[in-house]
């Protein structure tokens, strides 16, 4: 259960790493006062990245169970009911 939360964790940093090079890339291809084959090359390194290959999911951090999540708990919803119910959730009330 830990070991698919740190590898959920490690994609989100490697996600953010490749998002933040796109934008630098795009940004730098946007000035056209670049020589043109510097412009090609960032075009070519920008083709090369491929942001779809690390797709992700918001998973509970109780049970790893990836379906039904709330963002702002990060708790599924049978973890969020079970928790609630026990009163370990602050602000968190049955109606």
């Amino acid at each position: 259960m830990r070991r698919v939360y740190l590898k959920d964790k490690l994609a989100r940093q490697v996600k953010t790493n490749v998002e933040r090079e796109i934008l630098i890339l795009r940004s730098l291809l946007s000035y056209a006062d670049l020589p043109r084959r510097f412009r090609i090359n960032l075009s070519l390194r920008l083709a090369l990245i491929c942001p779809g290959l690390l797709p992700i999911r918001n998973i509970c951090v109780a049970t790893s169970r990836s379906r039904g999540v709330f963002r702002k708990y990060k708790l599924s919803r049978i973890m969020l009911r079970d928790m609630g119910l026990q009163g370990l959730l602050p602000g968190f009330k049955k109606r």
